[in-house]
């Protein structure tokens, strides 16, 4: 018997992610309405910021979604966090999603044990918008959808329009 679980002398992290899994649920979320945000560069280009800071700033609980026995990660961005976004089309638009993932090598033998944010680009096709998210590319399992990137036909910036926040 263990008194506390997180006390105990055997607590791992899979028992600390089921207490998490236990008073938050598993299907993942942020800590705090409006973190982890993704906005524009301030000098706009073919790049991202993804929010960080303190825990509410950039923090998410990113769902376990290799075994149904898995549990979710706290994962924390502790400052801002620029990632690129790949070059435009020249004749189709598309939508990018960005999101943050978690690699655990006891679980889906990755070779990595660690959590990062990444884009996964979608398909360039006539018609895609941020309301029908028309060609969006699947999803990794372990992964949370921050938000979706509207990456129109030539355009060499990404601007706050081209941005939906949806985490």
């Amino acid at each position: 018997k263990v008194p506390w679980v997180l006390d105990g002398p055997a607590t791992d992290a899979q028992m600390a992610r089921a207490v998490l899994g236990a008073l938050v649920g598993s299907a993942g979320g942020l800590v705090a309405a409006g973190g982890l945000t993704v906005t524009q560069r301030g000098t706009p280009s073919m790049a991202v910021l993804i929010g960080g800071g303190t825990l509410a700033e950039g923090g998410a609980i990113v769902p376990g979604t290799f075994t149904t026995s898995q549990q979710p990660y706290l994962c924390w961005n502790d400052a801002n966090y620029e990632m690129a976004i790949a070059a435009s089309g020249a004749s189709n638009p598309r939508v990018d999603t960005v999101i943050a993932r978690v690699y655990d090598n006891a679980v889906d033998s990755s070779g990595k044990t660690e959590w990062t944010v990444a884009v996964v680009k979608g398909a360039e096709e006539p018609g895609c918008t941020l309301g029908n998210l028309k060609g969006v590319g699947a999803v990794p399992a372990s992964s949370l959808v921050l938000s979706y990137v509207l990456v129109e036909a030539k355009v060499t910036s990404i601007l706050t329009a081209s941005i939906k926040n949806v985490a």
